[in-house]
């Protein structure tokens, strides 16, 4: 009884001890939490006061960063300006260059042209002079004197008499002096052009294969290229080729290629090219209608339209390629409808329009392959079929 009558009485004890230490430890707590909040304030406080003392230089690093970038790229467009100049300079001394070469090589060119034209124009003087003095002195040693003096005695200020085996001797260099142009008949030239024209395409119309015309005119063509360059190339062998040079070439072909090649190259490319009926209209229109219309230009053309063409001779090579035309498919064994009329007609109209423009090229080879290719056309266009 007593033990629990000493129980009963330590209980309040006990109790409020445990509230005493309760409350110390409560403060012990509320101590140390209170030591822990100045703590994290402290460590805030210094964190904040180091990010003060770093943005600073943060941000200095961050501009110069951005300075040097900014440096750099200047630098960089500094050489790109530089680098696009440099090459537009490059691209002007090259523009440069190459005009200064084109005026020197066309200054170059004027300068041969106009040699060459005053080499012509000399012989030409040359040989006018040659003639007249050959004829005075013939007419002269006819009547048995010079101009009343003595034969052995000159009778100009630099004119000698010149035996008669002098004057044989040059007599064969003016005749070889070719002074004809195109604006010259030349009847010999036209009817050889004609002749030839008209000769190869009745061959190849009655006599030979295609392929054998083309053996034929490719081996006929490598010939006339050899003689035009051995023609050119070695003009002290020209007495060897008088006979050509009198009477076939003009003044203009003696130190270039004549008419000849583009001539024999056209019917090579004709006949290589379109269908044979195609390939006769054009031949024969090369054959008959240029050197008619040149003909009938030549003698009474009187209507000039553009520079060296008349109203005349175009009517002239109209006529020829109409019949032509006509000829081919007649023989051809072609009905002759009104298409094929109108056929003709316009193929006609085309091609005496287009021999009309002043072009630089060779009429050889251009009349007849424009022909061919018109007419090739209005076939397709009128349904006409050819072979």
């Amino acid at each position: 009884m007593f033990r629990s009558l000493r129980n009963r009485a330590s209980w309040p004890i006990s109790l409020i001890s445990d509230k005493i230490t309760r409350k110390k430890q409560s403060k012990r707590d509320k101590s140390m939490a209170n030591e822990i909040m100045v703590m994290d304030q402290g460590d805030n406080i210094l964190e904040l006061a180091r990010d003060q003392v770093q943005e600073p230089e943060q941000e200095q690093a961050l501009d110069q960063g951005r300075e040097q970038e900014q440096a750099l790229d200047q630098g960089q467009e500094q050489e790109q300006a530089l680098e696009q100049e440099q090459a537009l300079d490059q691209d002007q001394e090259l523009e440069q260059d190459q005009e200064l070469d084109q005026g020197q090589e066309l200054e170059q060119g004027q300068e041969l042209e106009q040699g060459q034209e005053l080499e012509q124009g000399q012989e030409l003087e040359q040989g006018q002079e040659l003639e007249q003095e050959t004829e005075k002195i013939d007419r002269q040693e006819g009547d048995g004197r010079i101009d009343g003096q003595d034969q052995n005695q000159p009778f100009g200020p630099e004119l000698e008499v010149k035996s008669e085996e002098a004057l044989e001797s040059e007599k064969p260099e003016q005749s070889q002096r070719v002074v004809k142009t195109r604006n010259d008949l030349q009847l010999g030239r036209r009817l050889f052009h004609l002749a030839m024209g008209v000769t190869t395409a009745t061959i190849y119309n009655l006599l030979v294969t295609h392929q054998q015309a083309i053996y034929i005119l490719g081996g006929t063509a490598c010939v006339i290229y050899l003689f035009e360059q051995i023609r050119i190339n070695y003009p002290e062998n020209a007495k060897k080729f008088e006979l050509v040079t009198r009477y076939f070439l003009r003044a203009e072909e003696q130190l270039e290629e004549s008419a000849a090649v583009p001539y024999v190259m056209a019917l090579l490319l004709t006949i290589l090219t379109f269908p044979k009926t195609i390939a006769l209209v054009a031949i024969y229109t090369l054959a008959i209608a240029d050197p008619m219309s040149a003909i009938i230009g030549i003698r009474f053309g009187k209507h000039r339209i553009v520079k060296g063409k008349s109203v005349e001779g175009s009517i002239a090579f109209f006529v020829s390629c109409f019949l032509a035309t006509i000829m081919v498919f007649y023989t051809g064994n072609y009905q002759l409808d009104l298409t094929i009329w109108f056929l003709t007609f316009s193929l006609a109209v085309m091609s005496a329009g287009f021999e009309m423009l002043p072009i630089k090229l060779d009429d050889n080879l251009t009349i007849p392959l424009f022909t061919a290719t018109s007419l090739w056309f209005l076939c397709w266009l009128f349904g006409v079929f050819v072979l």
